[in-house]
């Protein structure tokens, strides 16, 4: 003892264990963090995962709802961009020609599809539904047997469908701008593919930028046809735009935000 209170003698030999055996840093952040959930227990907040709890350390705002989300839940295709308009558009319609973008938001999903009175429904991530109605909407090209598939996960932040066009295969990619542009060399402008060099890549950047300051979802494209030979890898790919969605709040939310978030004063 060094004449301090039990828990500073306490706090003291943990930070001599620490440096001298770094292996009991491992256990020390555990139980640390063990300590801070049933503290957090005794006021009803209960954390299922001990890692959470640091990221609640740096948090200034929390807002919930313990009935429903926020969101109504119903995404729609808001904004797209694609390399030869060089920005982002919300005339939908304008898109129609830019055959593989619709092509990829058409058949680069997991959903099930049921037929139901005569008329087929869509069933899974309400943003893939959202994409399939705006690919369809624009330009419904038809069917097209899914061949393969690399499924999306949280490290890749992207999933790929490989797809038979008539006895050509063409794989399709969609996922985070940040995950899909990176794997491109080359952009498809109205059907013809040009060098995705910085000007271009500038351009993607600034549009993506412009849709999530509008608190939009922004997701990219890519694609290439696969020969006869080709493994179907993530690579090489042609950019094909962006497309940004968006899922409005519930009427009943902005209320309550307004009295909670205060505006930051300068």
């Amino acid at each position: 003892m060094i004449g301090l209170p039990f828990w500073a003698n306490a706090m003291f030999a943990i930070g001599i264990i620490v440096a001298n055996v770094p292996e009991g840093l491992l256990p020390t952040v555990t139980l640390s963090l063990a300590m801070a959930t049933q503290r957090m227990a005794r006021r009803n907040a209960l954390v299922r995962h001990l890692p959470s709890v640091e990221t609640l350390g740096s948090t200034t705002v929390n807002l919930q709802r313990q009935d429903r989300n926020l969101t109504q839940n119903r995404m729609s295709v808001s904004q797209v961009y694609v390399p030869r308009l060089q920005r982002a558009t919300d005339d939908l319609a304008s898109v129609g020609g830019d055959v593989q973008l619709l092509r990829n938001a058409q058949h680069c999903h997991n959903l099930k599809r049921s037929e139901s009175h005569g008329q087929g429904v869509w069933f899974g991530d309400p943003m893939e539904v959202a994409l399939v109605e705006f690919g369809r909407n624009c330009n419904d090209f038809g069917s097209a047997p899914v061949v393969g598939e690399i499924p999306f996960d949280g490290e890749r932040r992207r999933m790929s469908v490989i797809v038979d066009h008539g006895g050509r295969r063409w794989l399709y990619c969609k996922g985070a701008p940040e995950a899909v542009l990176p794997l491109c060399d080359r952009v498809d402008e109205n059907g013809a593919e040009a060098s995705l060099d910085d000007s271009r890549r500038q351009h993607v950047t600034q549009a993506q930028n412009d849709m999530a300051e509008q608190g939009l979802r922004v997701l990219g494209f890519a694609h290439r046809e696969l020969a006869a030979s080709d493994e179907p890898g993530e690579t090489g790919l042609v950019f094909s735009g962006l497309v940004g969605l968006q899922d409005p709040p519930r009427p009943e939310v902005p209320r309550p935000l307004r009295a909670v978030v205060r505006p930051v004063s300068r």
